[in-house]
C-alpha cells in the first residue's frame, strides 16, 4: 500500500538518534541485521552528522562507507558476526581508496571500508 509506506517514510524523515537506536534495541520487533544496515545507512543519508557515531553510510546508490567497530557498537552486536554476514551475503569490501580518504576525510577511522554487493 503505497499510502502506508509514505507514512512509514515521513516518519523515518523525522526519527531523531534516540528513536532510531530504540528501533535498533526493541526486544519485541527484532531486526535482522540487514534491516538494520539499511535503517541506519538511510538515517545517515537524512541526517549526515552522525555518519561518525553510526559508522555506515552511502556513497551512492549501491556503495557505502563502513567503520564496523563503530557500527558494532552502536548496534550492540559482535565485530566479527557483522563482517561475516556481509562476506556471506555477496558484498566485497575494501580498505578506502586515497580519493574517497580525500573526499570523507571527516570520517573516523583508518580502517573504514568501501562496501559494495557483487
Amino acid at each position: 500500500n503505497i499510502k502506508s509506506h509514505l507514512q512509514e517514510y515521513i516518519i523515518f524523515i523525522k526519527m531523531d538518534l534516540n528513536q532510531l537506536i530504540q528501533k535498533i534495541y526493541d526486544r519485541k520487533k527484532k531486526l535482522k541485521q540487514i534491516q538494520i544496515v539499511l535503517l541506519c545507512l538511510n538515517y545517515v543519508k537524512e541526517h549526515p552528522e552522525h555518519l561518525n557515531r553510526i559508522g555506515i553510510g552511502w556513497i551512492d546508490y549501491s556503495h557505502f562507507i563502513f567503520n564496523c567497530r563503530i557500527f558494532a557498537i552502536f548496534v550492540n552486536r559482535i565485530p566479527n558476526t557483522i563482517n561475516s554476514y556481509f562476506r556471506n551475503h555477496g558484498f566485497r569490501c575494501k580498505r578506502m581508496t586515497s580519493e574517497l580518504r580525500e573526499k570523507y576525510q571527516d570520517v573516523v577511522s583508518f580502517d573504514t571500508l568501501y562496501c559494495y554487493s557483487g
